[in-house]
C-alpha cells in the first residue's frame, strides 16, 4: 500500500474533517467545514480512505473455509441474513480477504443505502475513495482485553474479535472482566497508519467496488510496437532467404541443363534455348523413322500371312 493516505472522516452532518498521512506522520489536517484537498492524478498519489461511523457498520468475525471470492461472499450474504433483521436485498454485505488458515475472518455488514450515500459525499468532495473502513477497524486490536476511544457520545471499541460502538455503560457491560484501555486522539493518530497497513476490511466491494479508470499505458504500447516491428521484420527476411533459396535453385538447375545440352550437342554449337535445341538434336539423330511434324508413322502390317483354319 501507499505510504501516502487522504483520510475523510464521514458523519451524519455534510462536512467532514481530514487528516493528510505522509509515511505514518501527519502532515495535514482540516477540521469540519475544510474543504479537503483535491484529488492528485500522479503515480504516487495519495490513496483516499473514508472513514464511516461505527455505529452504522455491524462486525462479526466467523470461521470460513479458504473459498474463492464469490463463494466467501456468498456465504457472508447468508450469515448476514441470520444476523440482521432487515431484508438482505437491502444490505451491503462485504467479507475480510482470506488471513492465515485457522484464523476468523470479518463480516461487516450496512444498509445499502448508507454505503450509497457515502461514496456520494465523497464524490461530492471531488474523491472517489479507494477504500471505505468503519471507524472501529482504525483502533489496532489489543492482545487481551479491549481498547476504546471517545467518539461524540459513544464509545467505539476494538478487541481482538470485535469491533463496536455503543454507550459506554453498554460497553462496559459488554466487555464484563476483560480491562478497557481508553486511549486519546494523539494515540489513535499515531496507530492510523498501522492500521490502515494492516489491511483490514474493505467496504467497497460487489456493487460498490471501484471501477478501475482505463488510462493508455504507452510503455506497454510501445513494446508491443516494437516487437510488433520485430516479428514483421523476421516475416520479411523469411521471405528474403525463400527468394534467394529459389534463385539460387533455379541458376543451378540452368547451369546443369546447359552442361547436359553442351555434351549432347556438336561441339561449337550456340546454346540459346536448350529444350528446342536438344528436341532438334534428337529428331535428327533418330532420321526418317523419327517425328515429323510432331506425328509418328504408323506402324508397318506384319508381312506374315496369317493362319488360315483348317476344317
Amino acid at each position: 500500500m501507499s505510504a501516502r493516505a487522504l483520510l475523510l472522516f464521514l458523519d451524519d452532518a455534510p462536512a467532514c474533517h481530514w487528516l493528510r498521512l505522509e509515511d505514518g506522520v501527519i502532515t495535514g489536517r482540516g477540521d469540519a467545514g475544510s474543504p479537503p484537498p483535491p484529488p492528485e492524478d500522479r503515480p504516487d498519489r495519495a490513496r483516499v480512505v473514508v472513514v464511516v461511523p461505527a455505529q452504522d457498520v455491524a462486525l462479526h468475525w466467523v470461521d470460513l473455509p479458504p473459498l474463492a471470492p464469490a463463494q466467501a461472499m456468498a456465504a457472508a450474504r447468508l450469515l448476514a441474513a441470520e444476523a440482521s433483521a432487515e431484508p438482505v436485498d437491502g444490505l451491503h454485505v462485504a467479507v475480510q480477504t482470506a488471513g492465515p488458515a485457522g484464523e476468523p475472518r470479518a463480516i461487516a455488514i450496512t444498509s445499502a443505502f448508507r454505503m450509497a450515500g457515502w461514496l456520494g459525499h465523497a464524490a461530492a468532495l471531488g474523491h472517489d475513495p479507494d477504500l471505505v473502513l468503519p471507524l472501529s477497524l482504525l483502533i489496532l486490536p489489543p492482545e487481551s482485553g479491549i481498547r476504546g476511544i471517545a467518539s461524540g457520545d459513544l464509545s467505539v471499541v476494538r478487541g481482538p474479535m470485535l469491533a463496536f460502538a455503543a454507550e459506554p455503560e453498554l460497553v462496559a457491560v459488554a466487555a464484563g472482566d476483560e480491562p478497557i484501555e481508553t486511549i486519546g486522539r494523539d494515540r489513535f493518530e499515531e496507530m492510523l497508519a498501522e492500521a490502515i497497513a494492516a489491511r483490514p476490511l474493505d467496504l467497497r466491494q460487489g456493487a460498490f467496488a471501484k471501477r478501475r479508470r482505463w488510462r493508455m499505458d504507452w510503455a506497454l504500447v510501445r513494446r508491443l510496437a516494437a516487437l510488433g516491428a520485430a516479428i514483421v521484420a523476421i516475416t520479411l527476411l523469411i521471405q528474403f532467404t525463400l527468394i534467394l533459396r529459389y534463385s539460387f535453385a533455379a541458376d543451378r538447375l540452368e547451369a546443369e541443363a546447359e552442361t547436359v545440352a553442351r555434351s549432347a550437342l556438336p561441339r561449337g554449337a550456340n546454346i540459346a534455348n536448350v529444350p528446342v535445341q536438344l528436341t532438334e538434336r534428337l529428331t535428327a539423330l533418330r532420321g526418317g523413322g523419327g517425328v515429323r511434324g510432331g506425328a509418328r508413322y504408323p506402324e508397318r502390317r506384319s508381312r506374315q500371312p496369317a493362319l488360315r483354319s483348317r476344317r
